[in-house]
């Protein structure tokens, strides 16, 4: 028998921070998807992994107490959840350690964590979805875990029941040449989708698409090749969502919080966090969703860098007369607001892609702002950005973890920072 093929007996010490029972081996350490700490397990040594190496998980010798009976068949094999078979407070636990390191990390060694609130299984309204080869046109896929294989699901406990049959019914009329993925979000005025490809459709999945939405009442499905703008197959309805009294009309691939409960948790704690009147920058504010929801008692001034948007943004506003809010064009990581601009501000909200708001938060360092909120869905990034903060004299007063990625090892997270 190969070495490769050899299966050894293991214990497992921690969980790590992608979700993986980590033992140790011949002097270096396994990663062991699917182990929990406190169990003895058979697993079967792999490829290499920074300075370890992954393993399979061929059986549980002695399971831990915590282990749990994960809620979808798929576990283990897809990609999208990691921590399934933990008992809820372990799993609760095991987010806050891996914040509160993260955070040490960059010398924050007391930080003011305050508990872990989560979505409920079903709120996911957006996903994106891989695409399959299946017996008629394509099927939506999750990816295995750190493979390139395709896991087809028959449910999904994370998502909202519309998104899976959705999903399926526009998958199955598209050709599998040159189509990468298929986005579909759950809106008030129902689903609104979006074909990513590398190519444009064909007259025939032109067809089959505007059929498939008049057919199962979806609202909107929009194709994006690749270097181009979104463009519209299907417009029956207008998809939109409401922010506080605010209703907003969402552009084709607009980026929107991927769980209703995440962004009203958001909502409260940047209430919580802000002053009660006074004028507020919303910086990465994309259709302003967060920033109406302040309500017309602030004045809060917007800034995106995608344009369409910020249109959105700015008809949402003059529609509900919402004097008090303004939109504006601007590529925060290319052209950050400096302290100038930042003085006539009383607070700023920072919501960032993945990577973090290295340049703005520069800038809000050697500001004189009083309040930052940072919404943030990277806890590394954010971790870098506050450390930038705390050097210029801002202190961390609260940091709200948001758990709207169920059984994954991702967090959104708000913090309150106050000028010293």
């Amino acid at each position: 028998m190969s070495r490769k093929q050899a299966t050894v007996a293991v214990d497992v010490g921690a969980l790590g921070a992608r979700g993986d029972g980590i033992a140790h081996w011949e002097g270096q350490p396994l990663f062991v998807a699917g182990a929990l700490p406190g169990e003895r397990v058979l697993v079967r040594p792999g490829k290499p992994r920074g300075e370890g190496r992954e393993a399979v998980l061929v059986e549980i010798l002695e399971a831990a107490p915590q282990r749990f009976a994960p809620p979808c068949a798929h576990f283990g094999v897809c990609g999208g959840c990691a921590v399934q078979h933990l008992e809820p407070a372990a799993y609760a636990a095991w987010k806050h350690d891996q914040l509160l390191e993260t955070l040490r990390r960059r010398g924050f060694a007391d930080p003011p964590l305050l508990p872990l609130e989560s979505a409920p299984p079903g709120a996911r309204r957006r996903a994106r979805f891989a695409l399959a080869p299946a017996r008629t046109g394509l099927a939506p896929a999750f990816r295995a875990a750190r493979s390139h294989d395709l896991v087809i699901p028959a449910n999904c406990p994370v998502l909202d029941a519309e998104l899976l049959p959705a999903a399926r019914a526009l998958a199955g009329v598209l050709s599998e040449r040159g189509v990468l993925e298929l986005e579909v979000t759950r809106t008030l005025a129902g689903i609104d989708a979006m074909v990513i490809a590398c190519r444009a459709p064909t007259p025939d999945e032109s067809f089959d698409l505007a059929d498939i939405a008049e057919r199962t009442d979806l609202a909107r499905i929009a194709w994006r090749e690749e270097g181009r703008p979104p463009y519209l197959l299907a417009d029956r309805r207008t998809p939109r969502l409401n922010a506080g009294a605010v209703e907003v009309a969402l552009p084709a691939g607009a980026f929107v919080q991927p769980t209703g409960w995440g962004e009203a948790a958001i909502g409260a704690r940047l209430d919580a966090i802000l002053p009660a009147a006074g004028t507020v920058a919303d910086l990465f504010a994309g259709c302003g969703l967060l920033g109406f929801a302040l309500g017309p008692q602030r004045r809060v001034e917007a800034f995106e860098s995608v344009a369409a948007m910020v249109a959105a943004a700015r008809q949402a506003a003059m529609a509900a007369q919402r004097n008090t809010f303004r939109a504006t064009q601007r590529d925060l990581e290319r052209s950050p607001l400096d302290a100038a601009e930042l003085a006539r501000f009383d607070a700023v909200v920072l919501d960032p892609p993945r990577a973090g708001a290295r340049a703005q938060a520069e800038a809000l360092a050697v500001s004189a702002v009083p309040t930052v909120a940072y919404v943030s869905c990277h806890p590394g990034s954010f971790a870098r950005d506050a450390r930038t903060l705390a050097d210029g004299g801002y202190e961390m007063l609260s940091l709200a973890p948001l758990d709207q990625f169920l059984w994954s090892h991702h967090l959104e997270l708000v913090g309150h920072f106050a000028r010293r």
